[in-house]
């Protein structure tokens, strides 16, 4: 996180907070992928049942750490083979998760297998307004997908579910999206040193070059350096506020699902 501090710093604790405004109380929750805890810790004091599931026995060592509470059980276990029965909870969180996993439509059908009637999904991912094959490209070697806004409105459906709502947060700029067919190893090595990631299919194919308006280093260097950090935090929700006013080109898009029958 350190390394992109303007993503996770303030595009993620936005993310948190509407996600936490969503929650009600008296909720039987699961926090699918539930890493270190930072959605937990939101909506603990809600007089919720919070189970949190994550496939990292040091990311479960990690919430336990965070959390320190017996309110919340933690389990390790895998987001698409559940051991849990049908119909047991009224709200399902998969915050950043989807992306990671190679079959999504696995994933929603354990989600609404383990969702009580009238059940509701939130779900957060990366957002990408480029082609699906482009936007594959640009994460092959971050994550096994990402998803347009279209595309992940659709599958959730498919999946069996009805969209609610669904908001964008932070903002992606078409003048700031630049494909690439990247023949030369050069411009590939560059992008994975900015971002900080190494490449699986090798430095001489293709690359297609994405960047968030905010999580870029330019913006984290400043980030860094300045001592006001209120002022990123309004210009968080400035952006925030053009991506979900159209959020297909938001940087992160949340989604409310409630489960059909």
């Amino acid at each position: 996180m350190a390394k992109d501090p303007t993503r996770y710093h303030l595009i993620f604790k936005t993310q948190l907070n509407v996600i936490s405004d969503m929650i009600k109380d008296d909720l039987d929750i699961l926090d699918l992928g539930c890493g270190e805890g930072h959605v937990i810790e939101k909506i603990i004091n809600k007089n919720n049942r919070v189970t949190g599931v994550d496939i990292s026995i040091e990311r479960i060592r990690q919430s336990r750490d965070r959390l320190n509470s017996n309110r919340v059980n933690l389990l390790n276990s895998d987001a698409v083979d559940l051991p849990f029965k049908n119909g047991k909870f009224d709200l399902v969180i998969a915050s950043e998760l989807i992306e990671h996993l190679p079959d999504s439509r696995e994933l929603l059908a354990n989600i609404k297998r383990v969702l009580k009637m009238d059940g509701v999904l939130i779900l957060s991912t990366p957002c990408s307004y480029l082609s699906e094959s482009s936007a594959e490209r640009i994460y092959e070697w971050q994550h096994v997908f990402v998803y347009s806004y279209n595309k992940l409105l659709r599958i959730v459906e498919e999946a069996g579910f009805s969209i609610k709502k669904a908001y964008g947060i932070g903002l992606k700029s078409p003048k700031l999206t630049i494909p690439v067919w990247c023949g030369s190893p050069l411009v590939k090595f560059v992008y994975c040193k900015l971002k900080g990631v190494k490449p699986k299919s090798g430095y001489r194919s293709p690359v297609y070059l994405q960047f968030d308006l905010l999580s870029n280093p330019f913006f984290n260097k400043l980030y860094f350096i300045s001592k006001n950090k209120r002022y990123w935090a309004a210009l968080v929700d400035f952006l925030s506020f053009w991506g979900g006013l159209v959020p297909v080109f938001a940087s992160q898009i949340v989604i409310i699902a409630q489960k059909d029958e």
